[in-house]
């Protein structure tokens, strides 16, 4: 999916994905913990107790373990609901600050 197909969006279906990613989450950092939990389990397996008493932690093997910044400017209604298209487009726009983003 593009970032302007995500800007088209209506607001109700982004508030529906919304809802199902905080039931189901998805994404980089999904899998960055999934992968970092199999390198931790290794490296404690392997771990060599005299030369490293204290067992690796998932922390030492996430690739982000950075919060994502927060979007400025960007309100919702007190239902969750963005109050307007332009402010839901506003917010996708922020979410890809700074990212190479090719728009269609």
């Amino acid at each position: 999916m593009s970032l302007g197909q995500v800007a088209a969006m209506p607001s109700s279906e982004y508030e529906t994905w919304r809802e199902f990613y905080e039931i189901e989450p998805w994404g980089l950092a999904v899998h960055d913990s999934l992968a970092a939990g199999l390198a931790t389990l290794l490296a404690n397996v392997h771990r060599d107790p005299k030369a490293r008493p204290k067992p690796f932690q998932l922390q030492e093997f996430r690739l982000f373990n950075e919060p994502a910044p927060e979007a400025e400017g960007v309100v919702s209604t007190s239902e969750g609901l963005l109050a307007s298209p332009e402010q839901h487009s506003d917010m996708v726009l922020a979410l890809f600050a700074g990212m190479n983003v090719i728009r269609a």
